[in-house]
């Protein structure tokens, strides 16, 4: 009997030391990719910053035209 609990013990221990070495890893890992996703929507949001001034910036300037056109009363 107490072989049995004895070994037990002992495949307890190594299964919450291969638990944690586990979660460790996996904390490693998500922590890699929680990086790597924070810089590609970085990357995404430059892209999108870049789009919305390519856009809005010759609307701006168009609407400026027809306005000075529209009232032009020179």
């Amino acid at each position: 009997m107490t072989e049995f609990r004895t070994a037990t013990k002992a495949a307890i221990a190594e299964f919450r030391t291969a638990t944690k070495a586990d979660i460790a890893e996996l904390r490693t890992a998500t922590k890699a990719d929680f990086s790597e996703l924070r810089h590609e929507i970085g990357a995404l949001e430059n892209r999108l910053i870049k789009w919305m001034v390519a856009l809005i910036v010759p609307l701006y300037a168009a609407l400026i035209a027809v306005l000075l056109t529209l009232f032009n009363t020179v």
